[in-house]
């Protein structure tokens, strides 16, 4: 357990695998690191509408939700993780560029924030359930 920027830290070997694979998806935007970290039959939780979705919709959707925003930076807010899992806070900013969520681009910078709980087996993502501040994130885009 270590504490940053006043940050409670408490990590292992899945933490870091999590830590790592927010960095390469979500801020660098690699693509193969989904295919290479998550299980075959890898499950997503979709908050908004209550469904499961597997790993080829999964692989789909981060593409989709990073697309309209370039200069992407990803902070990991708070990092937890007890046994299998690990649970999540990260806040993601980025400039709009593109139409999101409905809404045209104004060029804003915006800020995501993100809460995810993911479950491991094996070294590999098995399942995540996340909810993201979609309600705030489109006040920030109007």
């Amino acid at each position: 357990m270590s504490t940053v920027k006043g940050v409670l830290r408490m990590e292992g070997e899945n933490g870091d695998i999590i830590r790592k694979y927010i960095q390469q998806v979500w801020q660098a935007g690699n693509y193969r690191v989904i295919d290479e970290q998550l299980a075959p039959d890898f499950e997503f939780y979709v908050s908004i509408t209550n469904e499961v979705k597997d790993k080829y919709w999964y692989s789909r959707f981060v593409p989709t939700m990073r697309q309209p925003f370039v200069n992407i930076k990803v902070e990991v807010i708070s990092l937890v993780e007890g046994g299998n899992d690990v649970a999540v806070y990260f806040r993601m900013s980025g400039k709009q560029v593109d139409k999101a969520f409905g809404i045209d681009s104004q060029g804003k910078q915006t800020i995501i924030d993100i809460m995810s709980i993911f479950e491991l087996e094996d070294g590999l993502i098995k399942r995540c359930r996340s909810v993201t501040d979609l309600a705030g994130l489109k006040a920030k885009l109007k």
